[in-house]
């Protein structure tokens, strides 16, 4: 039984990282259609035994094939909201989706950095809604944190020499 969930768990965070996945949006359906290169026809049909539901590539929504994903998105109803207590996790913003996959990811407010990757899609974000006030809105390239980490290594040296020359002629 534990081998099975683990197995299952293993296939779906393996199917959660590639980026042409998409999962079923049927409520009682948890499947997962790999579909490359679907830009120019983006019908998918799921195809597991008794679903068979129609959904689109790009908005991973019911299929809509005469509206734009735009369009359908501002037609559909919001889904109706279960009742929350005041004090939920969310309210407090200390669980919030990932931007790439949705997981939801739990942050411990212990005054720790607000830079946060995902560890299903391994997506990079920044907790804060504003983006990081630190760093830039931006995320870094890697080149950028290379330069800024061989920086601190030649820079430490330099400015340890300098305090102590200057510390030394007191």
């Amino acid at each position: 039984m534990m081998y099975e969930k683990y197995e299952e768990f293993s296939v779906r965070r393996a199917l959660a990282a590639d980026p042409d996945t998409r999962w079923c949006p049927a409520p009682d359906c948890s499947f997962a259609v790999v579909a490359t290169g679907c830009a120019s026809c983006p019908k998918l049909t799921c195809q597991a035994a008794g679903c068979g539901a129609s959904f689109c590539y790009h908005c991973k929504a019911a299929w809509h094939p005469t509206q734009t994903c735009d369009a359908a998105r501002r037609s559909r109803q919001p889904p109706p909201r279960a009742p929350q207590s005041s004090h939920s996790d969310q309210d407090h913003g200390e669980v919030k989706p990932c931007p790439r996959c949705s997981v939801l990811i739990v942050k411990v407010e212990d005054g720790s950095c607000n830079h946060m990757v995902c560890c299903v899609c391994g997506a990079e974000f920044c907790w804060l809604p504003s983006g990081c006030t630190f760093w830039g809105k931006k995320p870094w390239s890697r080149k950028k944190k290379l330069l800024w980490q061989l920086g601190t290594l030649a820079g430490a040296p330099l400015g340890i020499a300098v305090i102590r020359s200057v510390v030394c002629r007191v």
